[in-house]
């Protein structure tokens, strides 16, 4: 079955916001974000699904990167804090005991490289665009 998901990329004062993975004693990080619905742009997606997750408003100021593996395609959208407060979020698959824990966090930019950040591919493009020599944040 073919799936479409629509990722965050947020900054917030120079930490970039996460979600902590805990499943089945791995332990990781991913994006914010989840399945875009029918009828349902990448845009309007990407922002309900931050204020499912995190509880905090965002605007999208452009799509960065694409990603696909298997039968899923994901849209990674740069986006600007606006309101929320941080972590207020409640998305079901956060109280669900058998995907295992999720943990709403933020990183400090420059410690991006040393954490195991999922997809790899994207967060070495994050390195790249954003801590590289011609950054763009």
């Amino acid at each position: 079955m073919k799936r479409k998901t629509a990722r965050a990329i947020i900054f917030i004062d120079d930490k970039l916001c996460l979600i902590k993975r805990i499943k089945n004693e791995n332990e990781y990080y991913v994006f914010p974000g989840g399945g875009i619905k029918k009828k349902e742009k990448g845009k309007q997606a990407v922002i309900r699904e931050v204020k499912e997750e995190l509880g905090i408003d965002v605007r999208v100021i452009k799509k960065m990167y694409k990603y696909k593996f298997g039968e899923t395609k994901e849209k990674y959208y740069l986006c600007e804090y606006i309101d929320g407060e941080y972590g207020s979020g409640n998305a079901k698959e956060f109280n669900n005991y058998f995907k295992g824990k999720y943990i709403v966090t933020m990183i400090d930019k420059k410690y991006i490289p040393s954490y195991l950040i999922y997809p790899k591919e994207i967060k070495e493009k994050i390195i790249k665009d954003f801590l590289g020599e011609n950054k763009i944040g």
